[in-house]
């Protein structure tokens, strides 16, 4: 399937996945529409060059996320749930 980038009336990304390690791609699926015609092209990329790409377009965000890190602090007892057909908690 050769589609020309120029030709494309109109482009939707319709999902994407995330890795869970460095090796695994990142799956996409884009809805792509050619002279009247819809088609769905699903695709897959490295993570690696994906970043890369970003990078090299300056498509990056400048922010910097913090991760925090929990103090495994005790949580508060468990809420009572009750069944609102029977009037029993569980």
């Amino acid at each position: 399937m050769s589609m020309n980038p120029e030709k494309v009336e109109n482009l939707k990304l319709l999902h994407s996945t995330k890795p869970y390690g460095p090796d695994d791609p990142i799956q996409v699926v884009f809805s792509v529409t050619e002279n009247g015609r819809e088609m769905i092209v699903p695709g897959e990329c490295p993570a690696q060059e994906l970043y890369a790409v970003f990078h090299q377009k300056g498509w990056l965000g400048k922010i910097t996320l913090q991760k925090t890190v929990t103090t495994g602090a005790k949580r508060g007892p468990k809420p009572k749930i009750t069944n609102i057909r029977t009037g029993t908690s569980g």
